[in-house]
């Protein structure tokens, strides 16, 4: 009998033990912290196309109208602000940028594309810069937008102040709960700051003074936030 009761006894005693060990007691709570910039900087991504019999003559053709931009923009911009994001080489119908006939009797050409993006411009100076691209011969501007040139450094000084505001809050509810707030478990961040858009994706005309600048005001300020999700372990009293 001894021995059956302290078999009993061995069987039941781990779950025992582990019915005693309480589960983690966690906190869950926000922070947020912002602050408004007025955008200095701008970015502006369009397209340059050449075309030519051959692949060679396409891509000379599309080089050389990169190269009387990069002339053209002398002294406004340094070399280094003007990338080149992406290149095509495609067979189309000449004139268009279809790549099927419709009959046998559409003549066919090569189109070589060049995406260029030009950054950190001083935007004050923007309304000039389009003004001198409405010269040149592009395919179309893709968009142009504007952001603080600040903007991740303060998101920076930002997520500490989000971080603040969240143990903050924390305390204070651990507080009203008559609890101690532990360390924290886990910590999420996250950031938004939305560029403002002055074109999008379409196709603009340079064919008028208007449409080359002129039309363009400075956007508002831009709100720069970071938010945080701080899990925190609560302990008794």
């Amino acid at each position: 009998m001894r021995t059956m009761l302290l078999c009993l006894w061995l069987a039941v005693a781990p779950l025992s033990w582990a019915d005693d060990r309480s589960p983690t007691r966690e906190l869950t709570v926000s922070g947020q912290a912002s602050r408004l910039l007025a955008p200095d900087i701008a970015t502006i991504s369009l397209e340059i196309q050449g075309r030519g019999a051959t692949p060679a003559e396409a891509m000379a053709l599309a080089g050389q109208r990169v190269g009387a931009l990069i002339q053209a923009l002398s002294g406004k911009v340094i070399a280094q602000q003007i990338r080149s994001n992406q290149v095509q080489l495609r067979s189309v119908v000449s004139g268009t940028e279809r790549p099927w006939r419709r009959d046998g009797s559409e003549a066919m050409e090569m189109l070589a594309s060049r995406e260029i993006q030009i950054d950190r411009l001083a935007l004050e100076n923007l309304p000039e810069i389009m003004s001198i691209l409405a010269t040149l011969p592009l395919s179309k501007i893709n968009h142009v937008s504007a952001r603080p040139a600040r903007a991740d450094q303060v998101r920076d000084e930002l997520l500490l102040l989000a971080i603040d505001d969240a143990r903050a809050r924390a305390q204070r509810m651990a507080q009203r709960l008559g609890v101690r707030l532990g360390l924290p478990l886990s910590v999420q961040s996250f950031g938004d700051s939305p560029e403002p858009m002055f074109a999008t994706a379409r196709t603009l005309s340079l064919d008028s003074e208007a449409q080359a600048g002129t039309g363009f005001e400075q956007s508002g300020q831009q709100r720069i936030e970071a938010r945080v999700r701080i899990v925190f372990e609560l302990q008794a009293p």
